[in-house]
């Protein structure tokens, strides 16, 4: 019996040891052997991010989110600016998102994000996918969401000014240009017909970029003074921010960003 006991306690130890030896070298898995550059870039990336838009609706919960394009929008420029890339792919079962962090010096972490599908079916398994990658790029970089209007959800009532309040009825129309980007030359008046004309015909009946995003972007533009809202007009090929396509506001961002360092 004693030596029934003696077996059973060292079988308890062994399996024991076996899994703490599994456990650390699943930790030593999730990420490089040294990760200091990579801290160093995402802490850079971090303070140049900027808050999501909640720019979509969840009609079951009646609640405002921000989707993975808004995410995206704001992290990617950070990100490659810093040397930093993500990649987010299902594991083999399907049952968790795995998301790197990779940085070029060639070092990475990674995490996990559960896949809780709704519907059995390939069409809630995309949904869920995409739900994760939503969540798991938000928690990996550190991306916050925010209202579309600060002063709307905070209870603030003051009214925009009245140059402010003119240019955005205006812009409602998509019809009329705000004062900044409005053309000082007849040839600048032709190229800007000539541009309107060709987005009237090109983009029929594709979807615009929302007016969560249109606002954000017009915010960030009317910070630039009047040169650099010409050129962002004239490198997107647009009279007003709402003009531009949905698939448009990465690019839009983008210059923006490059616009701002340049001032």
């Amino acid at each position: 019996m004693e030596q029934d006991v003696k077996n059973y306690v060292e079988d308890v130890v062994k399996r024991s040891f076996d899994g703490l030896k599994a456990t650390i070298g699943q930790v030593v898995q999730d990420q490089s052997s040294d990760i200091k550059l990579l801290n160093q870039a995402l802490s850079k990336a971090q303070g140049q991010l900027e808050g999501a838009l909640k720019d979509s609706k969840n009609p079951f919960f009646k609640s405002d989110y921000a989707d993975l394009e808004a995410v995206w929008g704001v992290a990617r420029q950070p990100l490659a600016d810093n040397g930093l890339a993500v990649t987010q792919t299902p594991c083999k079962d399907g049952t968790h998102l795995i998301t790197h962090l990779l940085h070029d010096s060639g070092q990475w972490t990674k995490g996990y994000w559960p896949i809780l599908c709704s519907k059995k079916d390939s069409q809630g398994f995309m949904a869920s996918v995409t739900y994760a990658r939503r969540g798991a790029l938000s928690a990996m970089v550190g991306v916050h969401t925010t209202d579309d209007d600060g002063n709307e959800s905070s209870g603030n009532d003051n009214p925009p000014s009245p140059d402010k309040k003119t240019t955005d009825k205006k812009s409602k129309f998509g019809s009329v240009k705000s004062p900044q980007a409005k053309p000082t030359s007849s040839a600048s008046s032709e190229s800007d017909k000539v541009v309107a004309m060709v987005r009237e015909v090109m983009d029929e009946g594709i979807e615009k970029i929302s007016e969560g995003k249109a606002e954000s972007l017009k915010k960030r533009l009317d910070k630039l003074d009047d040169s650099k809202q010409k050129k962002f007009h004239h490198d997107m090929s647009v009279k007003t921010v709402s003009d531009l396509r949905k698939d448009e506001f990465a690019s839009a961002s983008k210059t923006l960003s490059k616009l701002e360092r340049a001032s």
